[in-house]
């Protein structure tokens, strides 16, 4: 079966697999911190051109959706990224066109199931290098916009939470009582993750500026004392209400609602 191409002025549009492995196989990026802003850096010179990825220990898939040079300037792009923010060397870049829709499936499949297969200890669903998360709305990385879609016309969310070992039930948002109970700290964690942003919270990149006030709305709105977010979020008292007074923004809102919903479903599970 050919790949089906979309045609625009002059430009064959279809999917490249692109995979940047470690030379040794130690670990490309052995902190949480490391990881994420590595995942800020991938968003930010593909330009909004990947339909799926995967960030294991000692390696890392990214499937574009782009015409042929496109593919081989992104390519190029994110290699010298992650070699330049890797903690080890890396070996020659892997580049080569998806020929068929049977082999994006199974693409599909193989990248969501990466954490999996190397024995990390995070379901795949939670896994910071993984892209479930992004699919299922639990992560919101500024100029990602996955191509899923158009690399995968049938995708439907439904097929990830499958491969995943979860249910789209899954995602439903908690009620308002169940996230206050689960306090201040795991909400305050999970807005970091939503955000991608320093794990501790103390830096003052925009994620780490997003995620604050993220977290102080949507814990005060569960019903979560103001003191308990202050101590959690390190926040002085006035600083805590003057953030709290703005609702962010609602695609945030919600993403921090799936993401405590798969950590409830998924945080004591291994995979699938």
């Amino acid at each position: 079966m050919r790949a089906r191409v979309l045609r625009g002025p002059g430009v064959f549009m279809k999917p490249w697999h692109l995979r940047l492995s470690v030379d040794g196989r130690h670990p490309m990026f052995p902190t949480e911190a490391r990881r994420r802003a590595a995942l800020h850096a991938l968003a930010r010179v593909a330009r909004g051109e990947i339909a799926i990825f995967c960030l294991v220990d000692d390696h890392l898939h990214v499937v574009l959706y782009c015409g042929s040079a496109a593919a081989t300037i992104r390519a190029r792009a994110i290699s010298r990224t992650v070699r330049r923010l890797a903690a080890v060397p890396l070996e020659a870049t892997h580049l080569r066109a998806v020929e068929s829709r049977r082999h994006m499936h199974w693409l599909l499949k193989y990248v969501l199931e990466q954490p999996g297969h190397h024995g990390l200890s995070t379901h795949p669903a939670l896994w910071t290098g993984g892209c479930f998360a992004d699919l299922a709305g639990a992560r919101v990385l500024p100029g990602l916009g996955l191509r899923i879609a158009q690399a995968l016309p049938r995708f439907r969310l439904s097929e990830a939470c499958r491969l995943v070992g979860l249910g789209e039930d899954d995602l439903r948002p908690p009620p308002p009582e169940r996230v206050r109970a689960l306090g201040a700290v795991r909400v305050v964690a999970a807005a970091a993750a939503v955000l991608a942003a320093d794990p501790k919270l103390t830096g003052r990149g925009a994620p780490e500026a997003t995620a604050r006030p993220l977290a102080g709305y949507v814990g005060r709105r569960a019903g979560i004392a103001h003191d308990e977010l202050a101590w959690a979020l390190r926040r002085s008292d006035r600083q805590l209400r003057r953030a709290a007074r703005t609702r962010p923004d609602p695609r945030l809102e919600r993403a921090l609602q799936v993401r405590l919903a798969l950590e409830e479903v998924a945080g004591e599970r291994r995979g699938p």
